[in-house]
């Protein structure tokens, strides 16, 4: 469904020991040599964090997998929908807009200010607001996805930024995020309010994303209120007058003015009720969903096993996919990392991904993955179970077509 400087994200199908059946996204880590401890440790952060946010508005993590070869996978909830950028270019309504935008702001408050479970606050800033990470769903339901370079404040956390490194999309970054080493819950803030605004008038709030010109921008407070200024004419004159005032103070240059994400909650709230025009589940109902963009992707046609012997015992080739099947044809593994990948048949290839270490005897678990492209029309099957003592938990992942 999507790839990214981290990796790529396959729609699957999770099935039960008992057989139910759980429509996820495999979100699957790109090995990286140079980052591959970092990168990986801020996986594990991820799902542990969206494990423990319980928030209707927050996608839902079940598990992660250690795939063997640096590839380690995080399963999270599907919302079969389009994400709000997809919807602006369709165009979404001011009151949809604004319960999209309340939604994401009430996830925000309970990130911040939710407990781990020692009861210690998780402080939960995102620092990465954008569109492409507000999904809508097809019955009016809202997520919001990526947290792969959200800060917190929980000392259980595994990876460590720099204090000087500068992370999010910058069009959508608050602007003493360009001299501020800390991010604040004002800066997510600051994100949704160019949401709001690119919602309401289908352009971005910043059209110049030179990171040198926003960068200067940020450093001057009169050229950042000059800037507001230009963009709020550019509202059309339909939108309701407390809209346009939210607006201005999420955008504000000083934090300090913004209104924290909890007024913003019930402030989208409120006027949701005031303003004309559909509902967002009714919105949802009435118009049609573009397709998620699908392509041939890495996994695709293929299927590997985490956390099971190997069976040839050969100790060189443990944590190294071996290739098992694919109606009489072979893929050297070297081929793994290649870029584009391998042509591959419709018939599902397997692959096997020997531990590194044994499983524990008692209650060790195993997991596996298989990717298969299925018919004309380019869909791919991807079936990952995770056996153990309790049972066998099945994955299938389509990879395209949707």
């Amino acid at each position: 469904m999507g790839r990214g400087g981290f990796g790529e994200v396959y729609r699957a199908w999770m099935t039960t020991p008992g057989g139910l059946q759980t429509e996820v996204a495999l979100k699957i880590l790109r090995p990286d040599p140079l980052r591959r401890a970092d990168a990986s440790a801020r996986f594990r952060d991820e799902g542990r964090m969206l494990s423990r946010l319980q928030h209707p508005a927050v996608v839902r993590a079940f598990d992660w997998a250690d795939l063997g070869d640096g590839h380690v996978a995080l399963v999270t909830e599907f919302v079969d929908g389009a994400d709000l950028l997809a919807c602006v270019g369709i165009g979404i309504g001011e009151r949809p807009l604004l319960e999209v935008i309340g939604s994401v702001a009430s996830a925000l408050h309970a990130a911040f200010h939710g407990t781990d479970p020692d009861g210690r606050p998780m402080q939960v800033v995102h620092r990465d607001i954008k569109p492409t990470n507000l999904r809508i769903g097809r019955h009016g339901q809202v997520r919001l996805l990526d947290f792969g370079i959200a800060r917190f404040g929980s000392e259980e956390r595994e990876s460590r930024t720099e204090s000087d490194l500068v992370v999010g999309s910058v069009p959508y970054m608050a602007p003493e995020r360009f001299s501020e080493r800390v991010s604040s819950p004002a800066a997510d803030v600051y994100g949704l309010g160019c949401c709001l605004y690119e919602g309401l008038t289908g352009e971005p709030f910043h059209r110049d994303t030179r990171l040198r010109d926003l960068s200067a921008m940020a450093l001057d407070p009169r050229a950042a209120a000059e800037h507001l200024a230009t963009r709020l004419q550019q509202l059309p004159a339909t939108v309701h007058p407390d809209t346009r005032a939210l607006l201005e103070r999420c955008l504000s240059h000083d934090p300090a003015r913004r209104p924290t994400a909890d007024e913003v909650a019930r402030a989208c709230e409120r006027l949701a009720t005031e303003v004309a025009g559909p509902t967002l589940r009714r919105w949802c109902t009435q118009v049609s969903f573009p397709e998620d963009t699908s392509f041939a992707a890495t996994w695709t046609g293929r299927r590997v096993t985490e956390g099971e012997e190997d069976p040839a015992g050969e100790e060189a080739d443990r944590g190294r996919p071996r290739v098992v099947h694919q109606a009489g044809a072979t893929v050297d593994p070297d081929l793994l990392e290649a870029e584009p990948p391998p042509a591959l048949s419709t018939t599902p290839l397997e692959l096997v991904v020997p531990p590194v270490e044994a499983p524990a005897a008692a209650n060790g678990w195993g997991a596996r993955l298989a990717v298969g492209t299925v018919g004309a029309l380019g869909c791919a099957l991807v079936c990952l179970s995770v056996a153990g003592a309790l049972g066998t938990l099945m994955i299938a992942v389509l990879g395209s077509g949707w």
